[in-house]
């Protein structure tokens, strides 16, 4: 699923009406609109959605009877997108960033760098933030320092704050002893923080795992039953070889 980030920017002051008493979408003679870029994008993603969905039920029938699957139309959609991102348009810049070959850490800096820089005041970067703890690590300096100049230039409090959260996140699984312990001395501050931020709710859990959960710590004590009803407690099973299986639905 492909999330779609909407960015409305109103002009300074206002185009005139048309005849009909709307507003000429174009800014000016060659000049793409914002709203023009919204629906491009809005619309890309439509067409790429339905292709996948084509694509994909083509895939089924060609396991089915044993024959190669189609090629794959996800790489040719990308210099579209890309066209749209380089006029400013901010959801096809996270699209960018988010479809950049995982080993281009320059490329994804890159469009990151224009995203938090060319939208530093805009408040819909939440999911933006929420990628960001899987995408860098705590020896990325770039980014790091990338992160202190968007601090700088946006006004927005709960930005700043996420902005902070996520140098935490990272650093809480950095194997770098003074980095973990940086990442949780930030993470407690942040927990007292009272007004809500992009990363909040993750601050507390990241707390009790990197403080409970680390390789040669004890397991912590939980209770639970089993498929018959009964309960039962790890503590039932201290020295003995013990698997636990984690699992779920996405």
């Amino acid at each position: 699923m492909i999330t779609t980030l909407f960015l409305a920017i109103l002009p300074w002051t206002a185009p005139p009406l048309s005849l009909h008493g709307e507003a000429p979408r174009s800014l000016a003679a060659g000049v793409v609109s914002p709203a023009d870029l919204d629906d491009q994008f809005a619309a890309l993603e439509g067409e790429l959605e339905g292709a996948m969905e084509t694509w994909w039920t083509a895939c089924l029938a060609a396991d089915e009877a044993g024959v190669q699957r189609p090629a794959y139309p996800g790489d040719t959609f990308q210099p579209r997108f890309e066209a749209i991102a380089q006029q400013g348009q901010l959801g096809a810049q996270v699209w960018m960033m988010n479809h950049t070959d995982w080993e281009d850490d320059a490329g994804r800096l890159m469009w990151l760098e224009r995203v938090l820089m060319e939208h530093s005041e805009d408040e819909g970067l939440e999911s933006v933030f929420r990628g960001l703890t899987w995408s860098f690590k705590a020896e990325d300096t770039a980014f790091f320092e990338l992160l202190e100049t968007y601090k700088e230039k946006t006004s927005l409090p709960s930005y700043k704050l996420a902005a902070q959260a996520t140098r935490a996140l990272i650093f809480c699984e950095s194997g770098n002893g003074e980095q973990k312990e940086e990442g949780l001395a930030l993470l407690k501050e942040l927990d007292e923080v009272q007004i809500f931020f992009p990363g909040k709710n993750a601050v507390a859990s990241a707390i009790f795992i990197t403080e409970n959960l680390q390789i040669g710590m004890v397991a912590p004590e939980f209770t639970a039953v089993d498929v018959d009803g009964a309960p039962i407690s790890l503590s039932d099973y201290r020295g003995k070889v013990t698997i636990l299986d984690f699992w779920g639905f996405w």
